[in-house]
């Protein structure tokens, strides 16, 4: 006989939300073009190595992966591992709280404030970034640790023995992700030290460490290799006590604020108050385990604030466990369910409606088009500009070269890194060029390993209206030679929005 499995009204919303997500986010990450840093790790993919200046090597090993180690790909392929895994984490929320309450409204409401999430849905559901695979890390350890939290006993049995590697293992992997995730073996340790000492007795916790260092060896490896320049990188961007910035918290407060989406912030606020003031009305364990990992460190990246400018994104993976405190509050709330909804429809008509702004400005942007550096201030031609230009250069390359005025062999130059890595991808590597930029400390070591500046080069300078530099002051001197530039005009919605100026520059013999 055959049984037929009714699927609960819950799950079928959730199957609906996953499918118009993955149609919304696919269709972004196929016709966008890449951003600053997904530029950057798109080249650093091209060279894989076990660990980089920026961060360690996960990132570019899953553009690899995905792109099957091709010079040249389109943006949906070197996105889509951002994809899948920002579906995952979807559904991985859903079962988390549903096991926390035993509720499938709980994972529904969860699941919709999480779709919500600004950082959730764009920077690691569609964009690479080195957070993507860190939060499918993340979310496995959160989930480990609350199971653990809630069933003290399971300490003493198999099933306890192995989660608690596998929560070594996500660390581990989460860590050559990013950094970051160190954070949770410190956060499940002080919830251990405090409330339950009795895992300090166990080999499971300790081979859980040991398990987490094993996988992170590789980044480990190449700090040792490179005077650990990538964790002092990252820790120098982190502690400055060389100055007060009285605006810097204010930008790390909106920027949490915006990213996370005002209406999940305010959630999230409300929520803690009322399970601190109500704790009954919670689980002990649960409520521990979701503060312990969320606000030491959002609160650590607001103090670092005052004297370093900081990223929003750098503390958004622990408002994970707040989104899912948010969660378990609307679901004692009669309009619970209709508040989560408004959330993840504001994401819903924002995303949208960013897609469209990039791809045909319908809402003017003021620009000066008579300016050098027009479209300087448009964040939006981060990600809109470089295919258009690509093919431009590609037409004023392939008449030089026929010309006699420029070599086959010409390489391409930019004194900006984020920039550089764009002219990489869209204006170089289609052509078979290489792209050379001494403003990163990857995009060093990549020049150097492509031959660098050598004597009787060609070279095209570009530099775009919005970072607009010449190359007069750096490379007219030793008997270079430097053309006057060609003007390349970026069109969108009919109107001018930004230029990029060509410079030929012939390189002295004696260089």
């Amino acid at each position: 006989m055959i049984k037929f499995v009714v699927m609960s009204k819950e799950k079928k919303y959730l199957w609906l939300i996953v499918g118009a997500s993955i149609l919304l986010r696919g269709i972004f990450a196929a016709c966008t073009e890449l951003s600053n840093d997904e530029a950057l790790y798109r080249i650093l993919a091209i060279f894989p190595a076990m660990g980089y200046y920026a961060h360690p090597p996960m990132v570019a090993l899953l553009a690899r992966l995905t792109t099957l180690g091709a010079s040249v790909a389109p943006e949906f392929f070197v996105r889509i591992s951002s994809v899948i895994i920002g579906t995952v984490n979807t559904i991985l929320v859903f079962k988390i709280a549903t096991r926390l309450t035993g509720k499938e409204k709980t994972g529904l409401i969860t699941t919709l404030l999480y779709t919500a999430s600004v950082y959730a849905t764009v920077f690691i559901g569609i964009t690479l970034l080195p957070d993507s695979f860190l939060s499918l890390c993340w979310l496995c350890a959160l989930d480990i640790m609350l199971t653990l939290a809630r069933n003290p006993e399971i300490k003493n049995t198999g099933k306890g023995t192995v989660l608690m590697l596998t929560m070594g293992l996500a660390v581990g992997i989460g860590a050559l992700s990013k950094y970051t995730a160190g954070y949770l073996a410190i956060a499940w340790f002080v919830y251990v030290l405090i409330y339950d000492r009795k895992w300090l007795g166990k080999w499971s916790l300790w081979g859980a460490l040991l398990i987490a260092f094993a996988v992170f060896s590789p980044a480990i490896i190449w700090n040792l290799n490179h005077n650990f320049a990538s964790i002092a990188n990252q820790t120098n961007r982190l502690l400055s006590f060389e100055q007060i910035l009285w605006w810097s918290p204010f930008r790390e407060i909106g920027g949490n604020l915006a990213y996370q989406n005002p209406i999940n912030w305010i959630l999230i606020v409300v929520s803690i108050v009322f399970f601190l003031k109500n704790k009954e009305r919670i689980e002990r364990p649960v409520l521990r385990i979701l503060l312990i990992s969320s606000v030491p460190m959002i609160l650590l990246f607001f103090l670092a604030s005052f004297t370093q400018p900081t990223l929003p994104h750098w503390s958004a993976p622990a408002y994970f466990g707040l989104i899912i405190l948010a969660a378990l509050f609307l679901d004692q709330v009669k309009c619970g369910y209709k508040v989560a909804v408004w959330s993840c429809s504001v994401m819903a008509v924002l995303l949208i409606l960013a897609g469209i702004e990039i791809n045909h400005e319908p809402v003017p942007i003021p620009r000066d088009v008579n300016a050098a550096d027009v479209g300087r201030d448009d964040i939006t031609l981060d990600m809109y500009g470089w295919k258009q230009g690509g093919r431009a250069f590609a037409e004023l390359y392939k008449k030089d070269v026929e010309e006699g005025v420029m070599r086959a062999d010409s390489k391409v130059l930019n004194d900006v890194w984020f920039e550089g890595a764009h002219l990489d991808t869209y204006f170089a590597l289609p052509l078979g060029l290489r792209q050379i930029t001494f403003d990163n400390l990857d995009y060093q070591a990549i020049s150097e390993t492509r031959g660098g500046l050598t004597p009787g080069d060609d070279v095209y300078f570009i530099s775009s209206s919005r970072t607009f530099v010449t190359p007069y002051e750096s490379y007219s001197g030793g008997g270079n030679t430097i053309e006057e530039p060609e003007t390349i005009e970026i069109m969108r919605g009919g109107r001018l929005v930004e230029k990029f100026y060509v410079y030929r520059i012939h390189i002295a013999d004696s260089y």
